[in-house]
């Protein structure tokens, strides 16, 4: 919307213009997280703990480590100590003996924010990708240091029709196999799928694989053997294709957003729970008026 105060040229922002937008509001989150806990009073003493984050981010950016983007290895010092004062609070309300409900259900709430925010610093840093060609069906293939095997492909034409202005056509015609993936001594068994849609293209939905240590996104790319292949299904005479290109990405802990995301939902399952439960009051206005009309006399 600013951009078209200027100019009538045509922008579409990436996806790092809004990491950078919107990293400013992230850090003040989370000093603000980190701030809350620090004892005593504002002063050159209590500012020391920032004052580490600060110097662990920069060092952090100027080492490369432990992400290969910047912006992550910025954020995630300031990150994991809003957490880490995250958890300290919640310790430390949970052991008062009055404890309130709708504090607890905040606590958590702010606790899965602060973890799906890790969470994602982490694994959008660490995630890997890389292109494949002719990945042969049939045969092994380590790819990010993961086994995989891609093998019994089948074809399958709709039964529904699409009536286009050169004929009628199958509604669509797929290819599918099965794949096989094997890290850390765990085996996965998942399948691959593309699609043809003569009304509208090719469409081809990435495979995730969920692993304890992360995700893994399987995904065919366009290829002149996939085409031919799903052209010879619509002929009813389908041939396998005897190879495949393939993008392969994995995004390590990536589970720590999930948690964050159920923490999210607990707390605020916890805090609406509470507010539903607790009977309305009268404002004090209404009590008062009522007294008042109590005491005329009759």
């Amino acid at each position: 919307m600013v951009h078209s105060l200027f100019t009538t040229e045509p922008f579409t922002p990436s996806t790092g213009f809004y990491n950078l937008g919107t990293l400013p509001f992230v850090l003040t989150l989370l000093v603000a997280f980190i701030v809350r806990e620090i004892p005593g009073k504002v002063c050159a003493k209590s500012a020391l703990p920032i004052i580490a984050i600060v110097v662990m981010s920069v060092l952090f950016v100027a080492a490369g480590w432990p992400a290969s983007n910047w912006l992550a290895n910025l954020a995630l010092p300031p990150a994991i100590a809003g957490l880490a004062a995250l958890v300290f609070q919640l310790m430390k309300n949970i052991a008062r003996k009055t404890r309130s409900v709708r504090v607890f259900g905040l606590d958590l709430l702010h606790l899965g924010l602060a973890l799906t925010l890790v969470g994602v610093f982490i694994s959008g840093g660490a995630a890997q990708a890389v292109q494949v060609a002719e990945v042969q069906l049939g045969e092994p293939e380590e790819i990010l240091g993961i086994q995989m095997v891609f093998d019994n492909a089948i074809s399958e034409i709709s039964s529904g029709d699409v009536e286009l202005s050169d004929g009628i056509y199958p509604e669509y015609i797929s290819l599918r196999m099965d794949a096989s993936v094997t890290q850390a001594g765990n085996d996965y068994h998942t399948f691959l799928e593309a699609r043809l849609y003569p009304a509208l293209g090719i469409i081809i939905a990435p495979t995730i694989v969920r692993t304890p240590s992360g995700d893994i996104y399987i995904h065919v790319d366009q290829s002149d053997a996939l085409i031919s292949s799903l052209m010879t299904a619509t002929s009813g005479d389908f041939t396998a294709p005897e190879s495949l290109d393939l993008t392969v990405k994995t995004i390590p802990w990536v589970n720590l957003v999930w948690a964050g995301s159920a923490l999210l939902s607990i707390g605020v399952s916890v805090i609406l729970a509470k507010e539903l439960g607790t009977p309305r009051q009268e404002p004090a206005e209404k009590n008062l008026e009522g007294n008042k009309k109590s005491q005329l006399p009759i």
